[in-house]
């Protein structure tokens, strides 16, 4: 049995666990769901789903499939872009529409570029350099924030982050970090926080309209994967949970260490990614043969509660809808120990933990479920070959 979840690779720059997709003021889906839509191109893999209106816009991470805008209602193609470049070009970031204007990355061989297009016609609106990988655009005050691979005088790696006019495509500022090591940048109310590695690691608070700094918080345990900005706070964490207090860069609480003993033997956990849900932070821990969904408390960071799972989650595998969280699951192994059956799908109730409904879908080679977007009573999810809402 294969999981084909896309792969994520740490290198020089630690994506693989991004902030997870969390809609508190979504209303949740509490039964079980069915299948109301389904949409399919004839190719295998669909990354993400942008939702304009009736339109649902999602690609294919391959050189032949292109960015699609879909009509819900009649499953007629609107438009297909595919890049004009010397090689060719392929999705690698879910799209974004902010306004008229469709946002997505593309990239190939030679280079990458995050793109605008006219979200009516699906033309090319401008270009604009994103050198660095990311799992979905950083947007804030008509701005994009990319980052963009570069060399010192010393041909050592530097990063630099760019702030992109989501209208034109033309860079507003730009700062530069003296190391290939950065979290994805995150956006909120007016600020701009990057977690930096190296000798002085730290989060990073930015200005969005200029880039000058206002904050730093210098951290004293490991690197955070990924980071979250909510309400008052600045959370990340891999296998340390920081907090932060997103104004003043001063520590809500000092850092929660995860290490479990399996098997008699100590063993540190990583966190694989952060939700917001209200009153908690909920995310998925990994370690060498356990994992689990855990919830975290805002005030103090302790661990609230625990949650075995059967699958070893990455970021785009889970989102909540209000106190819902939707996550996926391995089937029961056999006596064998080999996997058996499809993935499922489950809803839990945070509150008490219980298992709202579960759903599975039936593809080669038992096939996981894909990146999730929660919607008003409803879900739409990513699967093989198939873009699906369920409601």
């Amino acid at each position: 049995m294969k999981n084909h979840l896309a792969a994520c690779v740490v290198c020089a720059v630690w994506f693989c666990t991004g902030p997870v997709l969390a809609q508190v003021g979504v209303k949740p889906m509490l039964t079980p769901p069915a299948e109301q839509i389904t949409i399919t191109q004839g190719f295998r893999d669909w990354i993400g789903i942008a939702l304009a209106g009736s339109t649902v816009i999602s690609g294919a991470p391959n050189a032949k499939g292109g960015l699609y805008a879909i009509d819900v209602a009649t499953r007629a193609v609107k438009w297909v872009f595919r890049p004009a470049a010397p090689a060719s070009p392929m999705v690698s970031t879910k799209a974004s529409v902010v306004g008229n204007t469709v946002l997505t990355r593309f990239e190939d061989g030679q280079g990458a570029w995050l793109i605008g297009l006219s979200l009516v016609a699906g033309k090319e609106l401008w270009r604009a350099p994103s050198g660095v990988p990311m799992d979905e655009l950083v947007l804030g005050d008509g701005q994009a924030f990319v980052l963009l691979k570069a060399l010192d005088a010393d041909r050592r790696g530097l990063r630099i982050l760019s702030a992109v006019d989501t209208q034109t495509g033309k860079e507003r500022w730009q700062v530069t970090f003296k190391t290939e090591t950065v979290t994805a940048p995150v956006f909120l109310g007016g600020m701009v926080y990057i977690g930096v590695a190296g000798g002085d690691s730290a989060i990073i608070a930015l200005d969005a309209k200029i880039g000058q700094e206002r904050w730093r918080y210098r951290l004293t345990k490991d690197f955070p994967s990924s980071l979250l900005a909510i309400d008052s706070g600045i959370y990340g964490g891999d296998n340390w949970l920081y907090g932060v207090n997103r104004e003043t860069g001063a520590e809500l609480w000092r850092p929660t260490e995860l290490r479990r003993t399996i098997d008699d033997k100590p063993q540190l956990f990583r966190i694989r990614g952060l939700l917001d849900a209200g009153d908690m932070l909920v995310a998925p821990i990994r370690g060498n043969r356990y994992s689990a969904i855990v919830g975290f408390d805002k005030t103090s960071g302790t661990i609230a509660w625990e949650r075995p799972t059967r699958d070893r989650m990455s970021r785009i595998t889970m989102a909540i809808a209000g106190k819902v969280l939707y996550f996926q699951e391995q089937p029961e192994p056999t006596a064998s120990g080999e996997v058996g059956g499809p993935y499922a799908l489950r809803a839990m109730d945070l509150s008490t933990r219980e298992i709202l409904w579960s759903h599975t879908r039936t593809s080669r080679e038992n096939w996981a479920f894909g990146e999730l977007t929660p919607i008003d009573g409803g879900l739409w999810v990513t699967h093989y070959a198939t873009l699906v809402k369920l409601q």
